[in-house]
């Protein structure tokens, strides 16, 4: 049973949600502080990567 088709030893160690459960939750996030450049499925209008260092940004909204 492959629970994270997305995971491949030789390539990564990332686990991304998968898109049907934002597709489910039916909304879009302000922003990702912790994305992958990999990852195209997160909904947000921001993102930060690893190169961006995330917790070094302001993330505005509710705690900017």
């Amino acid at each position: 049973m492959n629970i994270n088709p997305n995971y491949n030893k030789t390539e990564t160690v990332e686990w991304y949600t998968p898109k049907n459960i934002f597709d489910n939750l039916g909304i879009e996030f302000d922003l990702d502080p912790a994305s992958s450049e990999n990852a195209k499925n997160v909904p947000a209008k921001k993102i930060y990567t690893i190169k961006d260092n995330g917790l070094e940004k302001n993330w505005g909204g509710l705690f900017g």
